[in-house]
């Protein structure tokens, strides 16, 4: 994956943390925290499983939001290259 260079920022909510970007806020249980604050400080491309604190399946999750949301861009895997999961 690869951080798109947006500001952003972990905020509290009142059921969790959400992550802060251009005008958008994409909230999270507070489990989240530590996988959004990597994700805030993130200057250089990582993989999925990288995202600290998540299971799997959350990390999955996550990162196809915030994919959707433009947050996060998916780097083409090339030869030799695992998948990002």
């Amino acid at each position: 994956m690869k951080y798109q260079p947006l500001y952003s920022r972990v905020t509290d909510t009142p059921d969790g943390v959400a992550l802060n970007f251009a005008q958008l806020e994409i909230k999270a249980a507070p489990d989240h925290e530590d996988a959004l604050q990597f994700l805030s400080k993130s200057t250089e491309p990582f993989r999925v499983c990288e995202l600290p604190g998540l299971s799997a399946e959350q990390q999955t999750e996550l990162a196809r939001s915030l994919i959707m949301a433009g947050f996060l861009v998916r780097l083409p895997v090339g030869p030799g290259s695992e998948p990002d999961t």
